[in-house]
């Protein structure tokens, strides 16, 4: 699992638009088997559709990839990472706080467009774009 890439929302939205680079990116990533989405990001997306065509899509994109669940050991993760940032004066939503926390506690990478936003979470591996 070491090599998967996991893609923010942004990405995967970035890839049904066609919007360069990172629908490049999630193209080779999902011809490579090396991309996969967290149980967040798929709530994203589906709270985001609209359309029968997008919902098909969407569904046959995710059957493409893995998709990475939450469990109390990402929900501990996110709460300190909540804390400690808030102790800097930095505030980051809570879903991205639980993408963070899923692609950390499994020493993954996160591609992502919002890198200045990601950028305050110590220790996190962003992919270049």
């Amino acid at each position: 699992m070491g090599d998967l890439i996991v893609a923010d929302t942004d990405a995967v939205i970035d890839f049904f638009s066609g919007r360069a680079p990172l629908s490049s990116a999630v193209r080779e990533l999902i011809e490579s088997g090396r991309l996969a989405v967290t149980a967040v990001t798929v709530f994203e997306l589906y709270a985001g559709i609209t359309g029968l065509r997008r919902l098909q899509e969407l569904e046959k994109f995710l059957d493409q990839i893995p998709v990475l669940p939450l469990s109390a050991t990402e929900g501990e993760i996110a709460g300190r990472l909540y804390t400690r940032l808030k102790s800097r004066g930095i505030t980051i939503g809570n879903q991205d706080l639980l993408i963070a926390a899923t692609v950390l506690a499994l020493g993954l990478t996160l591609l992502t467009r919002n890198v200045d936003h990601f950028g305050a979470i110590e220790g996190l591996k962003i992919a270049p774009a």
